[in-house]
């Protein structure tokens, strides 16, 4: 039996080659993120074509995400391998400079001297590091280190006390984009999201291109939390990024607002990922720690329709078995999953009867005892109700378009098989029930609630189908 949960493996130098990726997806891989901050235009291209070779070899519909690196500021590069910081010592950044030819730090960003003030705090190393400023005077910002630890070059580099006037989608991000839109992307991550006017700007810049990608808005800054309903019903998908995020807030409040991210997910039929350090010790041990497992298993009872791994599979000495772990981990989760939540299919008119037989079916197919609820699709969307309902029955979506198998990888639950053109209602469920039968999902005997939507100029009613018998 396989977990419902869906996975995301990050692919870097210990996960790229096509005999890891077929692995992987065996252990249990539904969506391969390339992270846009490390690597060339020339590697990204070839870990896409070797997932899509590697997903047509196994019939299966893999995803692609590709995670835009967004504004995210960096020092420069240090003229020793570590520096070692201790905590009451003072230092100084230099803005005008990228490389170190001196004891200053550089952080190549002219226009920080205008915006760091005396009190603010910076934090380094992905928070590990944290200094104060003292002093602002020319291109120099001078500070004292509160909490030490180990620098080294091109580490990340946040102010949590400032909005920086910094637009999410930089001229590195356009770049990139220009080149990786070449090929079929699956998903777009958009990185330090703030709000729905981000989405909105990253959506325009993807219709110029003609790409059918859809948009994961990567929650990390402080404004996205206080936009985060307008920025969800912007996107298509919401990825909580922990790491950043944990540092631009306070940790102790990173679970709540997880919980109510996911929350609030569930409430739009919006897919919600949840990411960074879900399993970090397997980057060098083969098995989790027992926090990291119930980190896990906590993600998925709050209603997480993927959790990520990034350096656990991209770097890491056991790629595979943080998989195979983390499946495992799911799989035992999804058990003891409560059902008291149920979603408002009043939600949004234009979607209210999309929802309504979604809930329907879910009731229909419990109250049966249904191997499967079947949904035919042309969009995604209704599956994407149905999922967020968190059936115990399988949901098996059947669609002509590859393009939305593949999106639908990243949803709970769903299984999706691609089937021939259709007009009408009718013709759908023939050609449904054929595909069903010969997908060897199901044995003679079963049961499925068949949920269709509109089909065709003179069907544009969704509709509830009939139980049928296989």
């Amino acid at each position: 039996m396989k977990q419902r949960t869906k996975i995301i493996a990050t692919l870097g130098p210990a996960s790229q080659s096509p005999a890891m990726i077929k692995k992987l997806i065996l252990a249990g891989v539904s969506v391969f993120r390339i992270n846009g901050a490390h690597g060339t235009i020339e590697s990204h291209l070839e870990m896409v074509d070797n997932v899509r070779k590697v997903a047509l070899s196994m019939h299966s519909h893999v995803g692609i995400l590709f995670d835009l690196p967004g504004p995210k500021l960096r020092i420069g590069k240090l003229n020793t391998k570590v520096l070692e910081l201790n905590a009451g010592q003072c230092i100084e950044f230099n803005c005008m400079k990228s490389e170190q030819d001196d004891y200053q730090i550089p952080l190549p960003m002219k226009t920080m001297t205008d915006i760091a003030q005396k009190g603010h705090r910076i934090f380094l190393n992905d928070g590990w590091v944290e200094v104060v400023v003292k002093q602002v005077k020319d291109s120099v910002i001078c500070c004292e280190v509160i909490q030490g630890g180990e620098l080294r070059s091109f580490k990340g580099f946040n102010l949590p006390d400032v909005d920086l006037p910094i637009d999410s989608i930089t001229k590195i991000d356009r770049a990139l984009l220009k080149n990786i839109l070449q090929r079929h992307i699956d998903y777009i991550g958009l990185s330090f999201v703030r709000s729905k006017e981000d989405i909105t700007a990253l959506r325009s810049l993807l219709k110029k291109y003609a790409a059918k990608s859809n948009i994961i808005a990567k929650i990390e800054k402080p404004s996205a939390v206080e936009n985060i309903n307008g920025i969800i019903m912007a996107s298509d998908a919401i990825m909580i990024a922990r790491g950043d995020l944990g540092i631009e807030m306070p940790f102790n409040k990173l679970p709540g607002i997880q919980k109510d991210i996911l929350d609030a997910c569930r409430k739009y039929s919006t897919p919600a990922i949840t990411a960074t350090q879900m399993m970090e010790s397997m980057v060098r041990t083969s098995r989790p720690t027992r926090a990291e497992a119930s980190d896990i298993a906590n993600a998925i009872w709050q209603g997480t329709d993927a959790v990520m791994l990034s350096e656990e599979t991209s770097i890491g000495k056991h790629p595979v078995a943080a998989v195979r772990a983390m499946a495992s981990i799911a799989l035992d989760a999804e058990k003891e999953m409560h059902k008291e939540w149920i979603p408002d299919p009043k939600l949004d008119a234009m979607d209210y009867q999309a929802q309504t037989m979604s809930y329907s079916a879910c009731i229909i197919a419990e109250q049966l005892a249904a191997k499967a609820i079947v949904v035919p699709t042309r969009t995604g969307r209704a599956p994407k109700f149905i999922s967020t309902i968190r059936p115990e029955t399988m949901i098996i979506a059947l669609t002509e378009d590859e393009n939305v198998a593949t999106i639908l990888s990243l949803c709970w639950g769903v299984k999706t098989i691609v089937m021939p053109h259709t007009d009408t209602v009718d013709e759908t469920l023939s050609v449904a029930e054929k595909t069903i039968k010969s997908s060897h999902l199901l044995r003679k005997g079963d049961h499925i609630v068949v949920a269709c939507g509109s089909y065709g100029k003179k069907n544009d009613i969704m509709r509830l189908i009939e139980v049928r018998q296989l």
